[in-house]
């Protein structure tokens, strides 16, 4: 399984593989050591469009899309969020 990604009251979803969710970890991190809010891909939970930015920054400056399935489009969604301040729901195995 993995950790499901979409904008709150969307049903368009992105799909991390628990090896992505692993790829993007570093970017979870960075939210939770400027934040202090934790993205467990265990758990359900949602994500701000201000914290989807930060992830996103991070992401773009340290993170390999080309080793991912979808980070591609996680970064879409991702920037979507943070445009069009939308919330960012999640939900966990």
């Amino acid at each position: 399984m993995g950790v499901e990604f979409m904008i709150d009251g969307d049903s368009a979803v992105v799909s991390l593989s628990h090896s992505d969710f692993k790829k993007f970890n570093p970017a979870f991190e960075h939210l939770k050591a400027k934040t202090g809010i934790m993205v467990d891909e265990y758990r359900d939970g949602r994500i701000s469009p201000e914290h989807a930015g930060l992830m996103l920054e991070f992401i773009l400056e340290n993170v390999s899309l080309e080793k991912t399935t979808n980070g591609p489009c996680f970064t879409r969604l991702l920037k979507f969020s943070l445009n069009q301040k939308q919330y960012l729901r999640y939900e966990g195995d």
